[in-house]
């Protein structure tokens, strides 16, 4: 501004700023930084939470933040990726309490196998979207159907969070 520091009312320098750090009051979408726990799957076979920092928009659900950290996969290296980083998310909303993340084909396709893979894959995402949304109920769409899925886990229904699953966070 003018080559000067911009300083805010308490007569401290905001240094340099990015177009993601102005907010206009034309703007009609504010955004916010939020820790969020993700769930990955330490040698055991067991759900580790994993907090991660996530600048949140909000004309986009927080679920869709979630999940989409899920597929990028962990970032502490004592934990593998549960879901499968070709997962497809197509959408994630809330309705009367309840998320409904619809995926892709290939979350099923990509992520099926063994009872211990489909119980970590699903439910890393239940437990993570719960978690961070406060929902108490999750639906699992496949390409916006409501569908058995994998061959232990019947998608169909609605799913609760597992606490018998995790583990310890980090």
């Amino acid at each position: 501004a003018g080559g000067r520091d911009i300083i805010t009312p308490d007569n401290t320098a905001l240094g340099y700023l990015a177009g993601r750090d102005i907010n206009l009051e034309s703007d009609s979408h504010t955004s916010e930084n939020k820790m969020i726990k993700l769930y990955f799957a330490d040698a055991d076979g067991n759900l580790c939470a994993e907090h991660r920092n996530v600048r949140l928009s909000d004309s986009v659900p927080i679920e869709q933040y979630v999940v989409s950290e899920l597929i990028k996969g962990p970032k502490h290296d004592t934990l593998s990726a549960v879901v499968s980083s070709d997962t497809k998310l197509i959408s994630a909303e809330i309705t009367d309490s309840t998320a409904y993340i619809n995926m892709g084909r290939s979350f099923v396709e990509k992520n099926q196998g063994s009872r211990e893979k489909e119980l970590l894959a699903v439910y890393s995402i239940v437990n993570s979207v719960r978690d961070a949304s406060g929902v108490e109920d999750v639906v699992l769409l496949i390409d916006g159907k409501k569908e058995g899925g994998f061959k232990y886990i019947d998608l169909r229904g609605i799913l609760h969070r597992r606490g018998d699953l995790v583990k310890s966070p980090l």
